[in-house]
C-alpha cells in the first residue's frame, strides 16, 4: 500500500503540509491484504475543491485547533463507525480542519480484524506545519491489493506518474555515467609511451611451487576480500529493507540537530561495518601471518586497526553530517554540490595525507645520504622532474613485501620507498623502481587521477541521487543515509573497474619509461620476478580478476614488456632514449 507521492500544486501543497512521505508503505509488509479499504480520494479527505483549499491555506480562513471542550463551528459531532474490513488511519485526536473540511468524515476508528497488525500512526510532522497551523489533519489512503493509490486522479496521478519515471530513470543514469566514465578513460590513457608486451609463459620464470604457493594464499584471500563486500552490502541492505524497528523510528524522528544526527548515523554505519567484517579480517590476519608476508602479532595489529577504525569512524561520521545537509539543502539535485565536494574532498586528503594521516601508522625519514639518494636525484635530473623528497619508510615493522610510490601535491609531493625494497633487492634493481616512480611524476598521474575524479562524478552522484530515491523514501532525516551509502557504493563498482583499466594503462607506460631511462630489461625482469615471489603475488592470474580488480598489469605482462623491449634495442645497440626533454 503506498501514500500518493505529489499531486497538482495545489494537491501537492496539501500533501507537503500534512507530512506525507513519498511512496512510503504506511502499513506494514505482514498486513493481509485482503479487504482493506480506504477514503478514496484525496478531495474526499480534504472534502472540499481546488479553489477552497486555495482559501483554507490563505492563513485567515483556516480553522484552528478543535479542543476537547468544543472549538470551531461545524466541529463533527460524532465519530464515524468503521465498517468491517476497513482501516482508517488518524495522526491526533485534537484535530485541525480545513473550513470545506468539517463534514469529512474522516475519524478515528477500530482496526479491521483481517489487519495482521497495527500501523504506527502516519506522521505529519514537518517543521512548516506550525507555521500555517495544520497541525493534526487526519490522513487517509486508499490501499489496493495492487499498491496503486486508487481514485486519486488528475493532477496527482500525472505528477506521480512523473516522480515515477524519474525514480526509473537511476539505469539509465548509470549507463551515461558508466559511458561518461569510458570516455574519460579513453582521454585521459596513455596514447603512446607503452610497450607492447612480449607474449611470454610463467613457468618460464617461476617454478611450479612459486606459482602454486602464489595461488594457495591469493585465492582463498580473494574469497575472503569478497565475503567482507557481501557483509557490507548485506548489513546495508538490511538497514534499508528491514531496519530493526527502534532504530527506524529513530532515525525517521525529529532532531532538533539533525546534522549531529547525521553524523552519528555516518559514524555509526562505518563502526557497524568494521565490526561485521572483524572476524575474516583476522583470518586474513593469521594467513598473511602464516605466509611469511605479515610480521606483525596480534597485538600490534590490533592497535594499526584501531587507528584506522577510529579515524574511519570521524572521517564517515563528517561525511554523513555533510550529505545529510546537502540533500536538506539542495532535495532534488544534491549530486552536484556533493560532486564538487568529492574532488575537494580529494585533493584535501590527496594534499594532508602524506603529513597528516601517514605519520599515524608509520615512520618516514628523509633518504639519508649515500648512494641510493644519489641515484635518485641523478635519474630525477635526467627525467626532468621535480621529485619534492625522498622518504623511506619503516614498511618492515609490518609487512615483508616491498614496493614504492609517489604521493602529495603541491608541497607534499614526495615518493617514498619501503625500507625492505632498499635492504633487499640490488642498486640497479632499486634505480627502476625509482624510475618507474619518476614517471608518475613525469606525466602528473597524480593530477590526472583527480582530473578523472571530477569527470566521473557528476553522473555517478547523480545516479546515486536516483537509486537512493528509489531506496528510501525520506528525504529530510538521518534514514536516508544508509540508503545513499548503499546506493553510492553500487554505483561506485562499475566506476571503479573502468578506472582500474586506466591505471593499469598508467602503470604500463611507467613500466615501459623506466625501462627506457635505465636501460636495464635484464634488472626489470629479476625485479619483477623476485618481488611476486617475495609479496606472494600470483604473477599470472585470470584475466576476468586482473580486469574487475587490478590496478596494475599481471607479473607476467610486465615482465612480456621487458622482453620487447629487449628484442627492440638488442646488445650495443640500446641507448638511453629518455633524458630532461
Amino acid at each position: 500500500m503506498r501514500v500518493a507521492d505529489e499531486a497538482d500544486a495545489v494537491a501537492l501543497l496539501v500533501e507537503a503540509e500534512l507530512g506525507l512521505e513519498r511512496r512510503k508503505h504506511v502499513l506494514p509488509h505482514r498486513i493481509a491484504w485482503a479487504g482493506v479499504k480506504e477514503a478514496d480520494r484525496l478531495t474526499e479527505v480534504l472534502g472540499c475543491k481546488a479553489g477552497e483549499v486555495l482559501e483554507g491555506l490563505g492563513g485567515d480562513g483556516l480553522a484552528g485547533p478543535l479542543r476537547r471542550q468544543g472549538g470551531a463551528t461545524g466541529e463533527l459531532p460524532q465519530r464515524q463507525v468503521t465498517a468491517h474490513g476497513e482501516v482508517v488511519v488518524a495522526d491526533q485526536a485534537e484535530i485541525g480542519v480545513l473550513p470545506c473540511e468539517r463534514h469529512a468524515g474522516v475519524g478515528l476508528g477500530p482496526v479491521s480484524d483481517q489487519v495482521a497488525e497495527a500501523p504506527d500512526p502516519v506522521r505529519a510532522g514537518s517543521g512548516r506545519i506550525g507555521q500555517r497551523r495544520l497541525e493534526g489533519v487526519p490522513v487517509t489512503v486508499d490501499i489496493g491489493e495492487d499498491g496503486d493509490a486508487h481514485g486519486v486522479k488528475g493532477g496527482l496521478e500525472g505528477y506521480d506518474r512523473a516522480v515515477d519515471r524519474g525514480r526509473s530513470r537511476w539505469p539509465v543514469a548509470l549507463v551515461a555515467a558508466v559511458v561518461v566514465a569510458e570516455a574519460a578513460v579513453l582521454l585521459l590513457r596513455p596514447r603512446d609511451g607503452v610497450i607492447d608486451p612480449a607474449s611470454v609463459n610463467a613457468r618460464s620464470y617461476f617454478s611450479p611451487a612459486e606459482l602454486d604457493r602464489a595461488r594457495d594464499y591469493r585465492r582463498p584471500q580473494l574469497a575472503i576480500y569478497g565475503a567482507q563486500l557481501a557483509i557490507q552490502g548485506g548489513l546495508l541492505i538490511l538497514l534499508v529493507r528491514r531496519p530493526p524497528r527502534r532504530l527506524a523510528q529513530a532515525l525517521r524522528g525529529p532532531h532538533r540537530r539533525p546534522l549531529v544526527a547525521g553524523a552519528a548515523v555516518g559514524a555509526g554505519l562505518a563502526l557497524a561495518i568494521d565490526l561485521a567484517t572483524l572476524p575474516l579480517g583476522a583470518v586474513s590476519h593469521k594467513r598473511a601471518v602464516d605466509v611469511g608476508l605479515s610480521t606483525q602479532d596480534w597485538g600490534p595489529w590490533a592497535v594499526d586497526l584501531a587507528k584506522a577504525t577510529g579515524i574511519g569512524t570521524v572521517l564517515a561520521g563528517a561525511g554523513g553530517a555533510l550529505l545529510l545537509g546537502l540533500v536538506r539543502r539542495f532535495p532534488r539535485m544534491w549530486w552536484a554540490p556533493a560532486s564538487a565536494g568529492a574532488v575537494l574532498v580529494a585533493v584535501a586528503f590527496m594534499y594532508a595525507g602524506p603529513v597528516v594521516l601517514d605519520p599515524v601508522f608509520n615512520r618516514f625519514d628523509a633518504l639519508p645520504a649515500g648512494q641510493a639518494r644519489t641515484d635518485v636525484l641523478e635519474l630525477a635530473r635526467r627525467a626532468g622532474v621535480d621529485v619534492g623528497e625522498v622518504y623511506e619508510v619503516d614498511a618492515s615493522r609490518r609487512t615483508t613485501a616491498a614496493n614504492a610510490y609517489v604521493t602529495g601535491l603541491g608541497q607534499t609531493k614526495r615518493v617514498v620507498l619501503y625500507d625492505t625494497l632498499l635492504q633487499n633487492f640490488t642498486r640497479d634493481e632499486v634505480r627502476l623502481v625509482v624510475a618507474h616512480e619518476l614517471a608518475h611524476v613525469r606525466y602528473r598521474d597524480v593530477p590526472h587521477g583527480l582530473l578523472f575524479l571530477a569527470i566521473v562524478a557528476p553522473l555517478t552522484l547523480l545516479t546515486a541521487q536516483r537509486l537512493t530515491e528509489r531506496l528510501s523514501p525520506d528525504r529530510d532525516t538521518a534514514s536516508v543515509l544508509p540508503a545513499a551509502a548503499l546506493a553510492i557504493a553500487l554505483v561506485s563498482i562499475p566506476i571503479s573497474i573502468l578506472g582500474n583499466q586506466l591505471s593499469r594503462g598508467v602503470e604500463a607506460r611507467a613500466d615501459t619509461y623506466s625501462l627506457e631511462l635505465t636501460n636495464a630489461p635484464d634488472p626489470f625482469i629479476s625485479f619483477e620476478r623476485r618481488i611476486a615471489v617475495r609479496n606472494v603475488a600470483d604473477p599470472d592470474p585470470p584475466s576476468w580478476r586482473t580486469a574487475l580488480l587490478a590496478t596494475h598489469p599481471p607479473t607476467i605482462e610486465r615482465i612480456g614488456a621487458a622482453v620487447a623491449y629487449d628484442r627492440l634495442t638488442p646488445g650495443e645497440d640500446r641507448r638511453e632514449t629518455r633524458g630532461g626533454s
